[in-house]
């Protein structure tokens, strides 16, 4: 009780629930965004689900889509640093997040809305509706331009204003807020769609703007930072940051094997996410496309995959304290791969998609809940170049999915088959085993060399 009460008074919770209220509303955005936007997408196309009648959109097929779907990957990879570099320089970063937080959502909030304006011109014909469609993709730019620089900017205010004790504690709360607010909303914007197909993005809208709003209200300026700044501007003191020789210089300070395990863990990690990524973008196309399930309802299923994911995230970290990390990424990859199996084989409907859907979820969380814990445990062990080396494995993150979508695109429209994103998650998860073997004989010389010198 007395640890309970520790934790109810501890002095930043209520910038942690801030921070969490936004991550919710960030998984409302997306869940709605990868959900129901390719469906608008590629509604009116004759080769999906028969033109998917009943649903305005523009006839595009799955390669094209996958491109669009792709641009906000695409920006995080070009801006996530410099916007990152810009935050750390900046005495208004805090004002600058809500301001480009806004930003984003009114451009969301009218992404579902211009196809809507077509008058007369029929759902599907592009060629008629590429002016609708340009304003369109130029809304997509806009509103992920925009929500890659609040987010950035926001990890930057956090992990700069929160005391490193208390990082765990704030991201167990965000995770927590984030995952509740996704299911939530899936219940809630899956009852809305059936009546209004826009709701869900005005759901989440509107969840972002209260969320920024409460942040502006609860979390304070970066005083103490600023106040630096200013003194170094009145000094002339400036000092530019070259990205790329950061990290290269993070990678060539750890040692060969240390760098060997990365890489190994880096190519397991790309090869893992391909399939997730691709279900994450069509899994709303392969059921309505392949099962028949309309949107509102594969969101629901796409929601027990999150649930799985959560749950198994719980226990994972306990577990890997007592069993080798290598045998929990074999466990996890060849869970993703029988989950796959049986939905490529066995998913008939929204019961039987759902327990499959658990099990990919909760066997992809084990890699993702261990791989850049494990990854960052070759840091060096002075702290330099922490950060560096995190935000390149997250790039590496942002680039399997900026990769991985195209290509199941493609695959889709060269086989006809939405079901071709399980044969991805089949191969790619089957090929891991070997720069995981690798992994296995360079982690024990690790062991072994790092042993001798102590």
């Amino acid at each position: 009780m007395d640890k309970r009460t520790d934790r109810m008074k501890n002095p930043y919770m209520k910038y942690f629930i801030s921070f969490g209220l936004i991550a919710a509303a960030y998984q409302i955005f997306s869940g709605a965004y990868n959900n129901y936007f390719p469906i608008i997408l590629q509604a009116g196309n004759p080769e999906f689900a028969g033109g998917a009648e009943g649903i305005a959109g523009f006839g595009l097929n799955a390669f094209m889509t996958s491109l669009i779907m792709s641009i906000d990957n695409f920006f995080a990879v070009v801006l996530s640093a410099p916007f990152g570099v810009w935050g750390d320089k900046s005495t208004k970063r805090r004002g600058l997040i809500v301001i480009l937080g806004l930003i984003s959502c009114v451009t969301y909030m009218f992404l579902p809305l211009i196809i809507k304006m077509r008058g007369d011109i029929p759902s599907g014909d592009t060629r008629q509706l590429m002016p609708y469609l340009i304003v369109t993709i130029i809304l997509v730019f806009v509103f992920h331009f925009v929500d890659i620089g609040r987010g950035s900017l926001e990890y930057g205010y956090q992990y700069l204003f929160i005391p490193k004790e208390q990082h765990n504690m704030m991201n167990s709360v965000m995770m927590l807020l984030g995952g509740v607010g996704f299911i939530v909303f899936t219940v809630v914007g899956s009852i809305f769609y059936s009546k209004n197909p826009e709701s869900p993005f005005y759901l989440g809208s509107g969840a972002m703007t209260i969320a920024l709003l409460i942040f502006f209200l609860v979390c304070p300026p970066e005083t103490e930072k600023n106040e630096r700044l200013m003194r170094e501007k009145e000094e002339g003191k400036t000092q530019k940051e070259n990205v790329f020789k950061a990290i290269a210089r993070t990678f060539t300070r750890l040692p060969r094997l240390a760098r060997l395990c990365i890489l190994m863990m880096l190519i397991i990690r790309l090869l893992s996410l391909m399939g997730v990524a691709a279900l994450q973008t069509f899994a709303s196309s392969f059921m309505l496309d392949v099962v028949g399930i309309q949107p509102n309802m594969s969101m629901i299923v796409v929601a027990v995959y999150y649930i799985g994911y959560m749950l198994a995230a719980i226990p994972v970290a306990k577990i890997a304290e007592k069993v080798n990390n290598i045998l929990l990424f074999a466990i996890g990859l060849s869970g993703m791969i029988l989950g796959s199996v049986l939905m490529l084989f066995f998913g008939k409907d929204v019961i039987t998609l759902s327990i499959f859907c658990v099990i990919i979820g909760s066997t992809s969380s084990i890699l993702d809940v261990m791989i850049l814990p494990y990854i960052m445990s070759f840091a060096p062990e002075d702290g330099a170049d922490i950060g560096t080396l995190y935000s390149s494995v997250q790039t590496i993150n942002i680039c399997t999915s900026l990769i991985a979508v195209p290509i199941v695109g493609w695959l889709i429209d060269f086989t006809g088959n939405y079901s071709s994103l399980f044969l991805i998650m089949i191969i790619s998860c089957a090929i891991s085993f070997i720069p995981l073997a690798s992994l296995k004989r360079y982690s024990k010389q690790y062991e072994l060399e790092n042993g001798e010198k102590e």
